[in-house]
């Protein structure tokens, strides 16, 4: 037997090029590829005392994709509910034959099949992908499934060295999906357009529906209505300060001294006949299928024909995630068609660096069939259901809304997505707001120097004589308004307020109201002329303990593309492509991972020292690295493909980096490092003050270690000093004033608030939600305001409230239960415990019941729809 040849798949071309630059040391020739795009390198490779000739090319995500029969292309001439039968094509597009005919040519003279796709469920059917274009041509192939978490070179020989197979059943559970969002998404979505596009032709081309799509506009929606309906109540609570001096001070009680001057400026106010009604008059109004290749993979595919044609061996190293392994399968069906004996190898990688690289070759797995056809499943029912509803609505609603559309999309992830931004609309919309009251006080610390006369008590004196006047002119008192300074109405608040004070040595100190609020005027004010009669104060009790902020878990995806939303304004989307330059380039590991904690064999120190190159941070790595344990906290999420993501190698910040690469790359470490340190430590103090029955309190903070905090920067938690109060401490406030208040709906959604929604309730994967938060945008659902935050528009509201009129028969494409239960069902077909056919002919029965009970009561979708977009009441 000759030499065996190694055809090696990976999911990019950079990942390619970073296996090569690993495993041949930089000693690699280029071999002729069909796909400009995607080059085919080879050299030799050492391995297990045999010396391989090692074919590596890449394929640029999945291979193949999925449309129904050209019979069904006309929206006009196929009626939606036939897609629901519809025999669907599996092809592969013209843009990725050349990709297809790299793994035909290469696989057809190779033994080995190496498939280092993403180690997720996508990754999984793109094993499969490749595996189904390399049999083509040699069905004789080895298959290996490379597993790695990061492009390093510790993670590639790894994987090499322990090579597995790919996962049939995570790719089935991707091919579950598929078919379910095609049909499902195209049946809604010209359903929807031909049905109302003329409502909306101005905003939209085409009215979508998509099973992920939908449940997040809903959170939009939602988050709208919550606000517009939100309902204002105005609440007071009491307020009390404490002037805090020191003994050298020498202030009276500026509390009762205000008594009196506030009594003058009322008596001022009745000469003038203004006479007070209610509450009110003391507030300002101021505040008030069958695979088939796409033309543009058809280069790739030649590629693939070419190269594994004289090929003995396919390693495919596609992305190792569920996506990753169907594209396994495409690599090697193209491949099959020119070398059917290919002996077919998974590497498994996390990062693309020389580690990493070379442990996957040197342990290569098998590709996951299971994986795959869990994609298979995903992309049959999304063809499905989208096609169906997205052809359903476009054709029956294309002219309301043409201007501001092309089609009326459906989608099942980007309907309930949909779904979340338009419920809280309708909570802000709904909302209403109440008043409320409270109580504050304030407490004046003063140093022992201080030589201050009680301020508070003058004024009562001093006030107790203005009111004896009053009485011998038979002038009578009939509110308790009359104590209240009328200067402090345009603020709404009253009472005794003797700010602003400062000083180097004394300071003020806000209480709380333990009531916290009252919607209740009144009785608010009959406790704060209660408080009036006897103001001493008295500290009753002091509760201090330690206590801990503790550091953050290991960084998955999710919270990755949540907290750089939140703290950079970067989408998701945004986030994730440059986390895969990142990752390409072999700064980061994969960047696609559900696991939030490190396993206990990982060398963490390894990574920190790494980071004492770095002219930002080093010098707290190299503090870091001094100390003499490692224990970050542990998360419970574990997809068992990806280490969390963290950094790998050192990348220093300077003029010719990319502003936004930076910063997502100090973040990554940032995190990293503050994971890797203890929690930071401090004293909490709660003094516990009352006046009478009335109890009120202020909280103190010590820090004491920042730890974390002082390298990760995007927290803050800061020193609250307290004055040294003792248990029966008596005190009259230096402030005691009613403050009114008024109650707020809740916010828009934020991207960080509907990332977090969508896992919730189980729309898309960490790897896909992004792309779902895109959709709703591009298909003119929603769109983000200057705060960067998602409002619907009136096609997206328009869309989930009429949609909504199905729930009470138990159907309604805008809750997110639907794609939830079918993101489950993935992961039964990923385990091999139900079967991929299965799965789909379910998913098949439920979509028909539901488009036939929206059918049979179209009149009331038309009402609503037609109701909603030419409502001018709702917003555009």
């Amino acid at each position: 037997m000759g030499r065996i040849k190694v055809l090696n798949v990976a999911e990019k071309p950079s990942v390619a090029s970073a296996i090569v630059s690993i495993l041949s040391k930089g000693e690699s020739n280029k071999k002729k590829s069909y796909s400009k795009y995607n080059p085919v390198f080879t050299f030799d490779y050492k391995m297990e005392n045999e010396t391989w000739s090692m074919f590596v090319t890449s394929v640029t995500g999945h291979l193949t994709d999925q449309k129904f029969d050209d019979k069904y292309k006309n929206w006009n001439n196929t009626d939606p509910h036939e897609l629901f039968d519809a025999k669907i094509t599996i092809y592969i597009d013209k843009d990725k034959k050349p990709i297809e005919n790299n793994l035909k040519k290469y696989s057809k003279d190779c033994n080995v099949l190496i498939l280092w796709l993403d180690c997720d469920r996508e990754g999984e059917h793109i094993c499969f992908e490749v595996i189904n274009a390399c049999s083509v041509t040699n069905k004789k192939l080895k298959i290996h499934r490379a597993q790695f978490s990061a492009v390093t070179e510790k993670d590639i020989k790894y994987a090499i060295n322990n090579l597995k197979s790919p996962n049939k059943n995570l790719a089935q559970s991707v091919d579950v999906r598929r078919e379910i969002d095609l049909r499902m998404g195209s049946i809604f979505t010209r359903f929807m357009t031909i049905r109302y596009f003329k409502l909306v032709q101005n905003d939209t081309k085409i009215i979508s529906y998509g099973p992920c799509q939908f449940p997040t506009l809903g959170f939009v929606v939602n988050r709208y209505l919550q606000i517009k309906n939100f309902n204002n109540e105005y609440y007071w609570t009491i307020k009390m300060g404490y002037l805090y001096q020191d003994k050298n001070s020498n202030n009276s009680n500026l509390f009762l001294d205000n008594i009196g001057k506030n009594k003058k400026e009322r008596e001022k106010k009745k000469k003038k006949g203004k006479k007070k009604k209610n509450c009110s008059d003391y507030y300002s109004s101021d505040d008030d299928a069958n695979n088939s290749y796409d033309k543009d993979k058809k280069p790739i595919e030649n590629n693939l024909k070419k190269y594994s044609k004289d090929c003995n061996v396919l390693i495919l190293w596609l992305d190792c995630d569920r996506e990753g392994e169907h594209i396994c399968f495409e690599v090697i069906n193209a491949c099959s068609v020119t070398n059917k004996k290919l002996k077919i190898h998974r590497a498994q990688f996390s990062a693309v660096t020389e580690k990493d690289i070379k442990y996957a070759i040197n342990n290569l797995k098998s590709p996951n069939k299971n994986l795959a056809q869990s994609v298979d499943v995903r992309r049959e029912i999304d063809l499905r259901m989208g096609s169906i509803f997205t052809r359903f609505m476009t054709i029956r609603y294309f002219k309301l809304v043409q201007n501001d559309t092309k089609i009326i999309s459906y989608g099942p992830c980007q309907f309930p997505t949909l779904g979340f931004v338009v419920n809280r609309y309708l909570q802000i919309k709904n909302f209403n707001n109440e008043y409320y009251w409270t109580i504050k006080m304030g407490y004046l610390y003063q140093d022992k120097n201080s030589n201050n006369s009680n301020l508070f008590l003058d004024n009562i004196g001093k006030n107790k004589k203005e009111r004896e006047k009053k009485k011998k002119k038979g002038k009578k008192k009939k509110n308790c308004r009359d104590y209240y300074s009328s200067d402090d109405d345009a603020n709404n608040s009253y009472g005794i307020n003797n700010r602003p004070y400062s000083s180097n040595t004394n300071y003020v100190v806000d209480f709380t109201w333990s009531r916290l609020k009252l919607f209740d005027h009144l009785g608010v004010v009959l406790i704060y002329e209660d408080l009036l009669k006897n103001p001493l104060c008295r500290i009753s009790n002091i509760f201090e303990k330690e206590v801990k902020k503790y550091r953050p878990f290991p960084l998955n995806t999710l919270q990755m593309t949540k907290l750089v939303s939140k703290y950079f304004h970067i989408s998701s989307k945004e986030c994730m492509n440059i986390a895969e330059k990142l990752y390409s380039k072999g700064y980061i590991s994969y960047p696609r991972t559900e696991t939030n904690y490190f396993v206990d064999s990982m060398n963490l120190r390894k990574i920190i020292h790494e980071l004492k190159k770095n002219n930002i941070f080093g010098n707290y790595a190299t503090k870091l690295a001094e100390k003499n344990s490692c224990k970050p906290r542990k998360g419970k999420l574990n997809d068992k493909a990806h280490p969390p993501i963290h950094p790998v190698k050192n990348m220093n910040k300077a003029n010719n980096v990319d502003f936004k690469e930076w910063k997502i790359y100090e973040f990554i470490c940032r995190h990293f490092l503050a994971v890797c340190s203890d929690d930071a430590i401090g004293f909490d103090t709660k003094v516990v003050a009352n006046i009478g029955e009335e109890q009120f309190y202020c909280k103190g903070l010590k820090i004491k270690n920042k730890n974390y905090l002082e390298i990760y920067i995007y927290e803050k938690w800061n020193d609250k000093i307290l004055p040294p109060f003792q248990i029966n401490d008596e005190f009259y406030p230096y402030s005691l004033v009613v403050e009114e208040g008024i109650t707020q709906p809740p916010k828009y959604l934020s991207e960080s608030d509907l990332l977090s929604l969508m896992d919730k309730y189980g729309i898309g994967t960490d790897a896909t939600m992004h792309e779902h938060i895109e959709n709703i945008q591009k298909r003119n659902y929603v769109y983000k305001n200057s705060k960067n935050l998602f409002i619907p528009t009136k096609l997206g509201i328009a869309l989930i409230l009429s949609y909504k009129k199905f729930k009470d028969i138990g159907v309604d494409l805008t809750e997110p239960s639907l794609r939830a239960k079918m993101e489950r069902d993935m992961f039964l077909v990923a385990s091999g415990e139900k079967g991929k056919n299965e799965i789909i002919r379910n998913y098949i029965d439920i979509m028909k019941y539901i488009y036939q009970e929206i059918y049979n009561r179209i009149d009331l979708l038309d009402e609503n729809i037609n109701y909603y977009i030419n409502n001018p009441k709702i917003q555009s």
